[in-house]
């Protein structure tokens, strides 16, 4: 877990608190806290980097995303709703990182194939 009001790096003894934090202020267990979240699919994948310029593999993963939200900060992340894909050039490898989540598996696998066939598109 990171927590930008504490520190950018990733923290578990963070984490640890803030959970026992919310079970001691809501009165639940870990387990009753667990199950209101809601149940989310997520694929993490890496894929052939193409051999172009990003700003035109970015130009067609945002018309295959069109109409959702996009932040550039760190990649491209396209969201709308409970649905997210995380589409990002790695700086070590000559891959693509792709993360997606959804309610469901089906749904995920849609969303990381989108972005693999934008990637091939300029091929």
């Amino acid at each position: 877990m990171i927590v930008p009001a504490v520190h950018y790096g990733r923290d578990g003894l963070v984490a640890v608190a803030l959970i026992a934090q919310r079970v001691t202020s809501e009165k639940k267990s870990l387990r009753e806290l667990a199950d209101a979240l809601p149940a989310l699919a997520m694929i993490k994948t890496k894929l052939a980097r193409p051999d172009e310029a990003w700003p035109r593999i970015a130009a067609r993963l945002s018309k295959t995303f069109a109409g959702m939200d996009v932040d550039e900060a760190d990649g491209l992340r396209f969201s709308r709703g409970d649905e997210w894909v995380h589409v990002r050039s790695s700086g070590t490898e000559p891959v693509v990182r792709v993360i997606a989540e959804s309610p469901g598996a089906a749904r995920t696998r849609e969303l990381v194939d989108q972005a693999g066939r934008a990637l091939r598109d300029g091929d």
